[in-house]
């Protein structure tokens, strides 16, 4: 099914484009090295980030400053962001505190075609968080790019030592353009990319499931496979209900404040995630409804 000619392609790309000024504007949030110090009412629900070289002082800072009695750590780059906006929406009882850093899974690593390293000094930091805030759960969520996916795996029997509910979500699709691009190439609005288009996913997402399901069953954490909620009958939907005015994605990775809110419905399902709630003594209230 496609809604097709220039009228559509004009008005989805516009939409798109409101997505994304929308996403930078309200849902990029990283304490960074390039933000002033913590507070607590401007910078409230932000990620804890490592990047610009943030000092590890002021990423434990913006942690405790957000952490309750008890609380539930994401770790993960912006499409842990996203999962964490989710999470939020899903299980509106459970605090969620995250530590951040773009482009980069969860574990300190030193990558040489960059000038800066990803979580570096992560273990010193959970350490640090262990003895200092109530960690409830752990979840890790982040781009599964094959390049770097598994340098999580020094990560995972740290986190599992910290909680008995470490848990691992994947795999999000990473698309090879940005949807926009998509649409113009295609010169009409397609509601779905075919989970088998070369073109358009340059790696296999189910092979990598695979491979953390296994890395996670080797260390004792939990692996909760989301593929579903991303493909569905062997497609990757593009639009909410089909409606070319809520997007899923506004580029090749991330979620709109559409896609975010129709994950936290699929997430507030999964039994994997039920320690967020019941273990906590809270009930999620979320509606059961999918893309």
């Amino acid at each position: 099914m496609i809604a097709g000619g220039r009228e559509a392609v004009d008005f989805a790309l516009s939409v798109l484009e409101t997505e994304k000024s929308y996403y930078k504007r309200e849902m990029n949030l990283n304490f960074s090295g390039r933000v002033e110090a913590f507070d607590p009412k401007v910078h409230a629900l932000w990620t804890c980030s490592y990047d610009h070289f943030n000092d590890p002082r002021r990423i434990f800072d913006a942690l405790t400053a957000q952490a309750a009695q008890r609380n539930v750590l994401v770790l993960g780059d912006s499409v842990g962001r996203d999962t964490a906006h989710a999470l939020r929406l899903a299980y509106p009882d459970t605090n969620f505190i995250m530590l951040h850093q773009s482009c980069c899974p969860p574990g300190h690593y030193r990558n040489p075609n960059r000038d800066r390293g990803c979580f570096e000094g992560l273990a010193g930091m959970l350490d640090r968080i262990q003895k200092c805030l109530t960690i409830d759960a752990i979840i890790m969520a982040y781009r599964y790019r094959p390049v770097d996916w598994a340098r999580i795996e020094p990560t995972l029997p740290i986190v599992r030592d910290m909680t008995d509910h470490a848990l691992m979500l994947g795999v999000s699709p990473v698309f090879s353009k940005p949807i926009a691009t998509f649409l113009r190439d295609a010169g009409r609005v397609p509601m779905h990319i075919d989970r088998y288009d070369p073109a358009m996913l340059p790696w296999d997402i189910d092979d990598i499931a695979y491979q953390a399901q296994d890395m996670a069953d080797a260390h004792g954490v939990k692996f909760v496979d989301v593929r579903n909620f991303y493909c569905t009958e062997d497609r990757y939907p593009l639009w909410v209900d089909g409606r070319i005015d809520r997007p899923v994605f506004w580029d090749e990775v991330h979620l709109t404040r559409y896609g975010v809110e129709q994950f936290s419905y699929y997430l507030a399902r999964q039994p994997e995630l039920a320690c967020l709630a019941g273990s906590f003594g809270v009930t999620s209230e979320r509606v059961e409804r999918v893309i």
